[in-house]
């Protein structure tokens, strides 16, 4: 059986507050292959990790994260830990692993690509969205950039396979929720017939995750990234 990649969600979420640096450190501690985060930007332009739009379910701020300079932000925080600005992130992973970094709004694409080339990670980092025209704005801007699809819905196959062949996809990333055995490995097929790979968000139980092992993904994300090497 080929590796399966444990992909560390929002660094290890179920150990420690998502997308800081308390939980990137802990996945890189764990093992983790891959960590994926969430990028969002400031009202000042800095681009932060913070998974949502609005404060209130994650910090002890309310309203739109882009009403917020970085500096209004530092006021605020995640059960105890500050929000990361993305280079910060991104010099914690650097050598330990890849990153996934999930594009959660548009604009983003030529800071991003720049970020990128500067930290010398352009093979180390995968970025998906689901917002697919930003990942096509991406490739357009430098091909060497590696991108994969996000779905937010499980998309009919032939979809799925059109899009990601038109801004070159090295991957999609399907939603667990309602995925059937006989869906994933025509999936996966197609995938492989394409050079694709195909990861499956969010795993966490252990009947999952060896489900998923057993049907042949290439990367499982998961908020407990030792898990899946503890489970055969």
């Amino acid at each position: 059986m080929a590796k399966i990649l444990s992909i560390a969600h929002r660094g290890a979420s179920g150990y420690a507050p998502e997308n800081t640096l308390k939980a990137i450190q802990k996945a890189v501690k764990l093992g983790a292959d891959m960590i994926e985060i969430d990028v969002r930007r400031t009202r000042d332009r800095h681009m932060v990790c913070f998974h949502d739009y609005l404060m209130h379910r994650l910090t002890n701020g309310h309203g739109r994260l882009r009403n917020y300079t970085y500096q209004e932000l530092k006021r605020f925080t995640i059960c105890g830990e500050v929000i990361p600005t993305l280079p910060e992130i991104l010099k914690e992973i650097k050598g330990s692993c890849q990153v996934n970094i999930e594009v959660k709004e548009r604009g983003l694409t030529k800071d991003l690509a720049r970020l990128v080339r500067e930290m010398e990670l352009t093979r180390d980092v995968l970025f998906s969205s689901f917002y697919h025209l930003e990942l096509a704005k991406l490739k357009a801007l430098d091909s060497r950039l590696r991108v994969a699809l996000l779905f937010s819905q499980l998309p009919s196959v032939s979809v799925a396979m059109k899009i990601g062949k038109e801004i070159q996809a090295e991957a999609l990333n399907l939603p667990m929720k309602r995925i059937t055995q006989r869906y994933l490995r025509q999936m996966i097929d197609e995938a492989k017939r394409r050079d694709m790979k195909i990861n499956v968000w969010t795993a966490n139980s252990q009947e999952d995750i060896q489900w998923l092992k057993e049907t042949g993904v290439h990367g499982i994300i998961t908020d407990f990234p030792d898990r899946i090497k503890s489970i055969s």
